[in-house]
């Protein structure tokens, strides 16, 4: 019996998929099972990585697992519950996937990791690709609606890998009956999957604007942003042209507002804060960008990484005789609250703004959003107002900051 940790997404699902069609006995770890898709014969079990009692029944009677933690500053702890799990259980191999340059760096997230994977006892192999091929995907929204494609990194270049070509290697690491004692597969730029290194902008330049180029379009090209050891990404979310956001970056924020129930338990905007639905994120964003003031920004833990946050501004306010910008939402994932995005992602917005030439930002937090209150004040936001919300007219606390 393997187990597949990560199972729903894009490589665990895949190596799922595979070692299901070779008719290997096999288990998919999942939050919900009752939401799982998995190829019949898939035992799927619930289980969180929060939760050893689950991880203990996940593992039970498992020979192989394949350890796939979310990338941030939870993936060590993460990482650390499943394997202390798989060496009581007498799991004999594990695979983990990791990132390339996961030992340039005491503090990465995958270091510790990978240590216990070597120091388990078990048969380890470690797998550290660099960029995925499907990331590529990110520009479609972008090459619809003729805006500029985001472009960090200039005519730098990198390893790019298929997916699939990752979950084949895992799978071969974790189905033959041997093998070796440790292993490492490390894609770089001289891997097999793309034995040239590749740079975004030449593939883009046959008619295509790069974002940061002087092209007039008023979407502001990705920054990074530090916050102490912290590296972050923000990227502007182009209007799609369709009006239909692409569907891999729809289930990434479907998820981000998933991980944050208990604020939509006091927000109210969604029916169900258990069961936040894609289309209702894509409704709700669609009516965002239709305003040409209106500018969302994704926060990501790295160039290609996963989304760690999402914040919503609008450049002026319906009411005329209010002269600041807003925040008009800015929401972090919760399993990486107090890790810094939100620090990071307030100072990409406040700074936006005062490239612009604005001398100060407002935001409107909800009265029973105590923590809310408490982050925006630590951050320098100074009470101004009491009043309801226009939308739902909810008793807000508006708040203020000189920029």
């Amino acid at each position: 019996m393997i187990l597949i940790t990560g199972a729903t997404g894009t490589i665990g699902g895949e190596v799922l998929r595979r070692i299901a069609a070779r008719g290997e006995a096999v288990r998919a770890l999942t939050r919900d099972p009752s939401r799982a898709r998995t190829p019949p014969g898939v035992e799927v079990v619930a289980g969180d990585f929060d939760d050893p009692a689950s991880l203990e029944r996940a593992v039970s009677g498992v020979d192989g697992v394949f350890l796939v933690a979310p990338g941030g500053p939870s993936t060590e702890r993460y990482d650390l519950a499943v394997l202390a799990a798989a060496r009581s259980a007498g799991v004999r191999k594990v695979v983990k996937l990791s990132s390339i340059g996961a030992d340039a760096t005491d503090d990465h997230w995958h270091r510790t990791g990978e240590q216990a994977v070597r120091a388990g006892g078990m048969s380890w192999t470690l797998l550290r690709p660099s960029a995925f091929a499907g990331n590529a995907l990110r520009w479609a929204a972008a090459v619809r609606a003729d805006e500029p494609v985001p472009n960090m990194t200039g005519t730098a270049a990198q390893g790019v890998i298929d997916p699939r070509d990752i979950a084949e290697i895992a799978v071969e690491a974790l189905v033959p009956p041997t093998s070796a004692p440790g292993s490492w597969a490390t894609w770089t730029p001289s891997s097999r999957a793309d034995p040239e290194p590749r740079s975004l902008a030449p593939s883009l330049r046959s008619g295509r604007r790069i974002a940061g180029e002087a092209d007039g379009r008023r979407r502001a090209a990705p920054d990074r942003r530090s916050v102490g050891c912290l590296l972050v990404i923000i990227e502007p979310l182009a209007t799609p042209r369709d009006g239909v956001l692409p569907e891999p970056l729809l289930t990434e924020l479907t998820a981000l507002h998933s991980a944050n129930r208990e604020f939509f338990a006091i927000s109210g905007d969604f029916p169900d804060p258990d069961d936040i639905r894609p289309e209702q994120i894509s409704a709700s964003l669609s009516e965002e960008l239709v305003n040409p003031d209106t500018e969302v920004l994704l926060c990501r833990t790295e160039a290609g990484g996963p989304l760690a946050g999402i914040a919503i501004t609008l450049a002026h306010h319906p009411n005329p005789a209010d002269p600041d910008p807003w925040i008009g939402l800015l929401l972090i994932d919760g399993r990486m609250h107090r890790s810094g995005y939100g620090r990071a992602l307030t100072g990409a917005v406040e700074e936006r703004f005062r490239a612009a030439g604005r001398t100060a930002v407002r935001l409107a937090v909800l009265d029973a959003n105590t923590k809310g209150l408490a982050f925006w004040s630590a951050l320098g936001y100074e009470v101004l107002d009491h009043r309801p919300d226009l939308q739902h007219g909810r008793p807000c606390t508006v708040m203020r900051k000189k920029l």
